[in-house]
């Protein structure tokens, strides 16, 4: 497949990020890209101005140390936990390109999509697949604290599918249907 010159400006596609749970009816989730050069690692920081920031969201990220290649069958949650290299506490910029009010015309669903292909990630402590099981994964609890105060909590069972391993399989498998890797 030939590289998109204006994705190569953003840094190429490193990744993916899943989200839009019950937002469209009959779709179990949505996925977008992330762009190389919204990822950095912590403590450097993404500007809020750059991303139009409306949210953050305490995430668990994968990186992925071998490539899960198109293949006939749907991957198992054990074979893409075994493709996985590391295991990044991170944090999601949430952000938009659009400022509402500029747009009346402005839909939960064009929000969504705006959404899905905008914002960043910071990543924090990296973990790999030796000293952290999908079970842990799936029982932690998260919170992010700002300035002393809790802002926001949430527990691995809250992600899209149950897990935040099911829900890399979901995307993995969503890319195999449609013969695209999963990097």
């Amino acid at each position: 497949m030939a590289a998109d010159p204006q994705v190569e400006q953003l840094g190429g596609i490193a990744g993916y990020k899943m989200g839009g749970l019950g937002q469209i009816p009959g779709v179990a989730a949505a996925y977008g890209p992330l762009f190389g050069l919204g990822i950095v690692d912590a403590p450097q920081g993404l500007s809020s101005a750059k991303f139009n920031l409306f949210n953050l969201e305490v995430e668990i990220g994968f990186v992925m140390g071998k490539t899960l290649e198109p293949q006939d069958l749907p991957f198992s949650e054990a074979e893409v936990w075994g493709a996985v290299k590391e295991v990044v506490l991170s944090l999601e910029i949430c952000g938009r390109r659009h400022a509402l009010a500029d747009h009346p015309e402005y839909t939960n669903l064009i929000g969504l999509a705006d959404c899905s292909s905008a914002g960043g990630v910071v990543c924090g402590k990296r973990f790999s697949t030796s000293e952290v099981t999908p079970e842990q994964l799936r029982d932690v609890s998260t919170s992010c604290v700002v300035n002393g105060e809790e802002r926001v909590t949430g527990h691995g069972s809250n992600s899209p599918f149950g897990s935040p391993l099911a829900s890399l399989a979901w995307c993995a498998n969503h890319l195999n249907a449609r013969g695209m890797a999963l990097r």
